[in-house]
């Protein structure tokens, strides 16, 4: 794995979006982080994704933060060679 300090190991997905009790952070699925923990609740696009706020993540190297979706939603994030 390269970049374990940027790699997203666990996710606290929407309970608006848990379908298979799997995360797909890949761009073209609806999964999402979310949003709970922010004042204002998420708008949703014509895509069906959620688009504003943040999220709780862990990382592969055992830290936590406080994301945006935009930032979960790259490929450098989750994805383990990248």
């Amino acid at each position: 794995m390269r970049n374990a300090t940027r790699k997203a190991w666990f996710f606290d997905e929407s309970e608006r979006t848990i379908n298979d009790g799997m995360f797909a952070p890949e761009p073209d699925t609806t999964d999402t982080i979310a949003d709970r923990h922010e004042r204002r609740r998420d708008d949703t696009s014509q895509t069906g994704r959620m688009t504003n706020g943040r999220g709780n993540v862990a990382f592969c190297d055992g830290h936590a933060e406080f994301i945006s979706r935009e930032d979960v939603h790259n490929i450098n994030t989750w994805h383990p060679y990248k």
